[in-house]
């Protein structure tokens, strides 16, 4: 079913930037949908999240430990791969979006105040250990961060064109298709796009957020003059000029230990 796709370390090895969306920081939740061709299904993970599970849980006994140290799994396998490889970062908007280890806090606090157990040491030491991991994880990755101080004038370009839609409905989101684009995404593929087009620099975007994918075709399609969404004196951004500025979008594996661990991965700029 699945052609043989890479690590994010195989990628990582190839040198490069790899930029990390916001929900890279995470396992992918089962609850959001896309149309994708022959229907609507859940994308891409069939388990629920911690996440998912935290926003009904009412106390530390209806958290699974197993879920808490599968996201654990997910961080620390995350953060030794930043310590190894300096090409993988991200910008400061998707830092400030993560707030993974603030949601765990409240939710500890929340459930200190509201459990049925009395003693539920497990269940709040390994949230406490998720909670850490992340802080630290963005610590390391703000040192680091790409500037986006040159996007403006592209990332304008995408807001006004709504580039996160679909033209074709292959990357739909069957939920959420009329939702605005956030500056931050805006910024995040404006960073990859400029990166690959200034210089021939491999670089991928790794995420779970149709918007992006669609972004990133969107500028497949118009480099090739299928979709002209402006007028014809329209100046556009010279990325679109760019012949290295080439893209695809295609999905990567987190690790070999976890097959259904997919995300989707934009690439940016040539690879070999």
């Amino acid at each position: 079913m699945m052609e043989n796709r890479e690590t994010l370390e195989e990628l990582a090895k190839k040198g490069g930037i790899i930029l990390l969306d916001t929900c890279a920081f995470s396992i992918p939740s089962s609850n959001r949908k896309y149309t994708k061709p022959g229907g609507t299904e859940s994308y891409p993970h069939p388990d629920n999240s911690l996440l998912d599970r935290l926003g009904t849980a009412s106390d530390f006994s209806e958290v699974s430990i197993p879920l808490i140290n599968r996201e654990i799994a997910h961080l620390t396998y995350l953060s030794d791969l930043i310590t190894k490889y300096r090409g993988i970062t991200t910008t400061k908007g998707v830092l400030a979006e993560n707030l993974l280890s603030e949601h765990l806090e409240s939710q500890i606090s929340y459930f200190r105040s509201k459990s049925r157990i009395k003693k539920p040491k497990k269940v709040e030491q390994s949230m406490t250990r998720l909670r850490d991991l992340n802080s630290n994880l963005k610590k390391a990755l703000k040192k680091r961060t790409v500037p986006t101080t040159d996007c403006s004038e592209l990332r304008e370009f995408i807001l006004k064109y709504d580039l996160h839609i679909s033209n074709d409905g292959k990357y739909k989101k069957a939920d959420f298709s009329n939702q605005e684009l956030s500056e931050t995404d805006a910024n995040l593929v404006s960073v990859a796009l400029l990166t690959s087009s200034l210089k021939p620099i491999p670089t991928s975007i790794v995420t779970t957020d149709q918007d992006l994918a669609n972004i990133i075709r969107n500028f497949w399609l118009l480099k090739k003059g299928h979709i002209l969404p402006w007028e014809r004196d329209e100046k556009l951004p010279e990325v679109l000029k760019n012949p290295q500025a080439e893209t695809s979008v295609r999905f990567i594996d987190f690790d070999k230990s976890e097959k259904m661990n997919e995300y989707i991965l934009l690439r940016v700029g040539s690879y070999h």
